[in-house]
């Protein structure tokens, strides 16, 4: 770690290192130990000198809650964004549990409803490869439902999803890939709040990814209040 450290120094010699950083590093020669163990090459331990346990430990932390004052003018702003990627997006992390990769893999198809006519959002598998159901609230839908009428009028071939193996059109293209989720709730919601001017105590934009994805901004959802869920 400490030659790590000077390699380090020579290109950025006024950052430290990162726990990011040093824990990635970490787990790659871990890694190589525990392949070279199992492969039983010659002069290597026959157990690996360097474990996950050695990874430096960070702070678990939450997602952070947009106040009642600041969201009012926040959602104003929101749903006026010109890009209608950003504000539907936006609009479908508030009043849902979802994460931001769930919802940037929305597919085109993924607005039905209940028995009683509740908006259901179908969220694209994830982390776990099962697919799930959330009521969504009906401004949200009614986003997702201008989108889907925007998309309608192209006729492409989808892309193809390596989990269900075989092409699917999803709902937050731009320039024929994915949205990124910097693109569809990071930049927003900073652009949002530089306007706004709702800064945290070291100048910046308090909002995160994680407000997006975890959605503690709805506590009024229809059927069930969101979960938040980092990604």
């Amino acid at each position: 770690m400490e030659s790590v450290h000077r390699l380090r120094k020579i290109k950025q010699p006024d950052e430290p290192l990162s726990r990011a950083y040093r824990a990635g590093i970490i787990s790659t020669v871990a890694v190589f130990f525990r392949h070279a163990a199992v492969a039983e090459w010659d002069d290597v331990p026959a157990r690996p000198l360097i474990t996950h346990a050695d990874v430096p430990r960070v702070v678990e932390r939450v997602p952070r809650f947009i106040p009642e004052d600041q969201l009012g003018p926040v959602m104003d702003q929101v749903r006026s964004l010109e890009c209608p990627l950003q504000r539907c997006a936006l609009l479908v992390a508030r009043w849902n549990g979802a994460r931001r990769t769930e919802i940037r893999k929305l597919h085109l198809d993924c607005l039905d409803a209940y028995p009683d006519g509740t908006p259901r959002l179908r969220l694209a598998a994830g982390k776990a490869l099962k697919e799930r159901t959330v009521p969504l609230h009906e401004e949200a839908a009614d986003a997702i439902r201008a989108l889907v009428a925007l998309w309608q009028v192209q006729h492409d071939r989808g892309i193809h999803d390596s989990d269900l193996g075989r092409p699917v059109r999803y709902l937050f293209l731009r320039n024929g890939g994915l949205a990124g989720p910097d693109y569809l709730f990071a930049n927003p919601l900073r652009a949002i709040c530089q306007e706004l001017g709702i800064l945290n105590g070291v100048g910046k934009p308090p909002p995160s990814t994680h407000i997006a994805s975890g959605t503690p901004w709805a506590p009024n959802s229809p059927r069930e209040a969101p979960v938040c869920r980092p990604s």
